[in-house]
């Protein structure tokens, strides 16, 4: 029986949980604190579940992230052009 079902674990793929899409009104919502601030008032209203709200949160976290880093990268290179002409 335990060979039987290393077969079909081996050869079927396992079924993963799937969200549905979420639709949330972001307009005006610039800022990613903005955004944030709507999305956790829709888990507290009810309109998503908080699994969702909390993906949609990490989304937006790492988005913050790399434009931080974009912005420190631009800037070094700032920094580097105004060394060199020195």
């Amino acid at each position: 029986m335990q060979a039987a079902r290393t077969l079909m674990e081996r050869v079927l793929p396992s079924v993963k949980p799937e969200s549905l899409p979420v639709l949330l009104d972001m307009a005006g919502a610039t800022t990613a604190t903005e955004q944030s601030a709507l999305i956790v008032k829709a888990i507290v209203c009810g309109q998503i579940a908080p699994d969702v709200g909390s993906d949609l949160l990490a989304g937006i976290a790492n988005a913050a992230r790399i434009a931080d880093f974009d912005q420190v990268a631009a800037d070094v290179r700032q920094l580097r052009e105004e060394l060199s002409k020195r």
